[in-house]
């Protein structure tokens, strides 16, 4: 077990991140936000905890998010229609609470959004338009 590596920020022109099923603990590094050029990041199947959202909110040109399966918890933001090069979206197997953020209806890009085994208060999936990528 271990932590995601503090040496990732200086890679500031880094595009893809995949640490899928690493065993790793702990936060997301605050210093993700400042990976400007990051499209893809994979960090399923992990134990990373707390809310993922503070940190990648800035991370604004994400295309592929893939959070499945660590202990991330607290509620979605409602700023996150500024991810609005979003793709794929997987949130799953989480402890992630409230409402579905209405703005996520926003995100025109958002063609995946995986987040299956939760008890949501309230689902507003009606209102999202969603498209399928092959």
């Amino acid at each position: 077990m271990g932590r995601i590596p503090l040496e990732i920020k200086a890679l500031p022109r880094i595009r893809e991140i995949d640490l899928q099923a690493n065993n790793l603990q702990g936060l997301i590094p605050s210093t993700f936000r400042d990976l400007s050029q990051l499209t893809e990041l994979n960090l399923e199947a992990n134990l990373l905890v707390g809310n993922p959202f503070s940190t990648l909110i800035g991370a604004t040109n994400l295309r592929r998010l893939r959070l499945s399966f660590n202990n991330f918890a607290g509620r979605l933001p409602d700023n996150l229609d500024s991810l609005d090069k979003l793709r794929e979206l997987w949130i799953a197997g989480n402890l992630f609470r409230g409402t579905i953020p209405t703005v996520i209806g926003n995100i025109d890009s958002l063609g995946k959004f995986f987040l299956a085994t939760y008890s949501w208060r309230k689902i507003r999936l009606l209102l999202v338009p969603f498209v399928a990528y092959t």
